[in-house]
């Protein structure tokens, strides 16, 4: 017993956890950082967001929240609204909102930071050779300010010269890249325009589903949909977010995630990425056609 009543197997227990308490990767007394997950990401990958939010806090030494809106509009009005520190969304709400965030990190996928958008129809329709063949058919988008799910099949209207609200006998929207190939798939609707990224990841984890398809063509290339981070992010956490994303390739839980995400890894990227994006959104503003506000 010491003089103060503790033996020394409880002062060291006691020791111990306020040890733990100090150096604990994600301490209770610390900021969340909130991270915006949108269509980007398949629906059904919980397990791995747990899993890099998990990451994310032991390299951060702090907690991570991950934060899910239906549409693009709802995500960037939580970026307007200072709700969230950085999200991972589409290159059409990057460059539509320039005042609301800026470019945190570009994605590598199969060794570049770009992407297509694929057009898609059910398997057993063998004729379609283009959007064109598609014409007074059900057509569905995936959210109004999507670039691969919206912008590219609205843009590729206007210039056959045709008008994109009456081409399509009807439109839908599944707000969910996956729900466009599901939709597909079944037949709900005759063709679509997905994120070739999304696509191929599904082809990984649902072969089954995607074989139910078929692919018709892609489009250019495009900047990879980006993580993006608030303006007003404070410098020392962009830095922090930032080099913990670059570093990713650089340790194995880091390798083992970007490998469940199905990409190389992460780079600091530029605008210059996103061009092709910028110069489709311009077409359909234009048209008066775009839904970004």
């Amino acid at each position: 017993m010491t003089r103060f009543g503790l033996n020394y197997c409880s002062l060291w227990r006691v020791l111990t956890l306020l040890l733990l308490i100090m150096v604990s990767p994600a301490r209770a007394d610390t900021p969340f950082m909130r991270l915006g997950l949108s269509a980007v990401i398949i629906g059904e990958q919980q397990e791995m967001i747990q899993r890099w939010r998990r990451y994310l806090e032991a390299h951060l030494h702090r907690p991570v929240e991950f934060v899910q809106r239906r549409t693009y509009q709802e995500t960037m009005e939580l970026f307007r609204d200072g709700n969230i520190d950085a999200g991972w969304i589409c290159g059409g709400p990057h460059v539509g909102y320039p005042a609301w965030q800026r470019l945190l990190v570009v994605g590598v996928w199969k060794g570049k930071p770009r992407y297509q958008s694929y057009l898609i129809v059910p398997a057993g329709d063998t004729t379609t050779r283009s959007i064109a063949d598609l014409r007074g058919k059900i057509f569905g988008y995936s959210d109004p300010q999507s670039n691969s799910g919206h912008n590219v099949p609205v843009a590729e209207l206007l210039h056959m010269g045709e008008n994109p609200k009456r081409f399509f006998g009807k439109t839908l929207y599944t707000y969910s890249h996956r729900k466009l190939v599901e939709g597909v798939a079944a037949g709900v609707f005759n063709g679509a325009r997905v994120d070739g990224y999304i696509y191929e990841e599904m082809r990984r984890y649902f072969p089954a589903l995607v074989a139910q398809t078929r692919l018709v063509s892609k489009s250019e290339d495009f900047g990879f949909p980006p993580i993006v981070a608030r303006r007003n992010l404070p410098k020392a956490d962009f830095v922090a977010l930032q080099t913990t994303l670059l570093n990713m390739q650089n340790d194995e839980e880091g390798r083992a995630l970007l490998g469940l995400m199905g990409l190389d890894g992460f780079i600091a990227g530029d605008e210059r990425l996103f061009e092709g994006v910028a110069a489709v959104l311009n077409d359909i503003k234009k048209a008066g056609l775009a839904h970004d506000r």
